[in-house]
């Protein structure tokens, strides 16, 4: 599939740097000929630029995954899982969307020990959280992180969160968590979005275990007062027998 988009994006952007540098020259009244010549130059060297950028994204990917066995999954850029948490819906939806809401400020996940990490130090770049939909009927939470760097936001964003929950029973509910890259050129993953999927689904997890053993222990408190109450009314009982 990356190689596949590799060559998409490549034929793409040669033939448009091909047609653009050939009118250019055309419109400045260079001999056909030598427009076409011309053109077909930047074109193979635009070509070659290209294919080392995607060299070198592809050797970023696997310095992602050191010491790891890479899937194949793990390249692309959309990604995705499901899990199933032991709270009602509505419960579930708002350990959801806390758990959204802290991906906001935190530094952009990148592969170890590279030029990105000191660059993002050195800048001070981070991800900022935009919420787009956050629908508690619907079971629906949209959300689209941007880089802010020297304090400023980008407008468009890098990648986009998309989190679906669906009850199975009334104390039970299905959440479906996917993030995707939004920038078009973008093939390899870099364990980015990898990294918010798995990240999202281990808070969820262990904030809705929280939220069950909390439950759990109410109810047994409740349960060890009414005990205690019972005792309590039957030693009372016999005393007055």
């Amino acid at each position: 599939m990356a190689y596949r988009k590799q060559s998409y994006v490549l034929i793409f952007f040669s033939l448009l740097i091909f047609v653009m540098a050939f009118l250019s020259l055309a419109a400045w009244q260079f001999p056909i000929a030598a427009s076409a010549a011309i053109a077909l130059f930047w074109t193979v060297l635009s070509a070659v630029i290209m294919a080392g950028g995607f060299a070198f994204r592809e050797w970023q990917q696997r310095r992602a995954f050191v010491g790891k066995k890479q899937a194949r999954d793990n390249a692309t850029t959309h990604q995705q899982t499901r899990i199933e948490v032991d709270l009602p819906c509505l419960e579930a939806f708002s350990v959801a969307l806390a758990a959204v809401n802290d991906l906001d400020g935190q530094p952009i996940p990148q592969p170890e020990s590279t030029l990105n990490q000191q660059v993002d130090r050195v800048v001070g770049r981070k991800q900022r959280l935009r919420l787009q939909t956050a629908d508690a009927a619907k079971g629906q939470i949209v959300a689209d992180l941007r880089v802010q760097s020297f304090g400023l936001t980008d407008v468009v964003p890098f990648s986009r969160i998309t989190i679906q929950l669906r009850p199975i029973d009334a104390v039970t509910t299905a959440i479906e968590i996917q993030s995707d890259g939004r920038w078009m050129a973008e093939i390899y993953d870099l364990g980015r979005n990898l990294h918010y999927v798995n990240q999202l689904a281990r808070t969820i997890r262990q904030q809705s275990q929280q939220a069950t053993a909390i439950d759990h222990l109410v109810e047994a408190d409740e349960m060890d007062t009414e005990t205690k109450l019972d005792t309590r009314q039957q030693k009372t009982d016999e005393n007055r027998a």
